[in-house]
């Protein structure tokens, strides 16, 4: 009996297997798409919110780039990082205190912004990134059978 003969849904088994291969590479573009439209997203909607009194934590704000790291396929964003800025009116860095005015909600913001302003565009995007991926992940096998 030869395995790859047999037939699944009309298709043999090596049809399936080309299928498969085919079906993995466009998923994790899929991956990379999403992950690079929903964290572009984040930023921007973080960057509407954050409070604004010097532009130096504003400056800080930084977005990787897509990339795999062994089976895992990640971005980063935030602040500070790589793009750490100096408070010109404290001497301070931005990485000193930027945990402080995203996390105390008593903290004055004359000029606008708020606490959470990564945190919430994160929660408030997590919903919508999963449906988009859950959706190009049935069109991909969709495909396969």
């Amino acid at each position: 009996m030869n395995i790859y003969a047999e037939e699944v849904n009309g298709k043999t088994v090596e049809q399936l297997c080309t299928n498969f291969d085919i079906a993995l590479s466009r998923l994790i573009i899929a991956e990379h798409s999403v992950l690079k439209e929903y964290s572009a997203i984040i930023m921007n909607e973080s960057l509407e919110q954050i409070p604004i009194d010097t532009g130096a934590l504003l400056a800080s704000s930084y977005r990787t780039e897509v990339e795999d790291i062994g089976d895992v396929i990640s971005v980063e964003f935030g602040y500070g990082g790589d793009n750490v800025q100096i408070n010109p009116k404290t001497g301070q860095t931005t990485d000193t205190y930027s945990v402080r005015v995203h996390e105390d909600r008593t903290l004055g913001h004359p000029r606008g912004g708020k606490a959470f302003f990564l945190s919430d565009p994160v929660a408030d995007n997590t919903l919508g990134f999963f449906e988009t991926l859950k959706l190009k992940i049935r069109e991909i096998l969709e495909g396969v059978w």
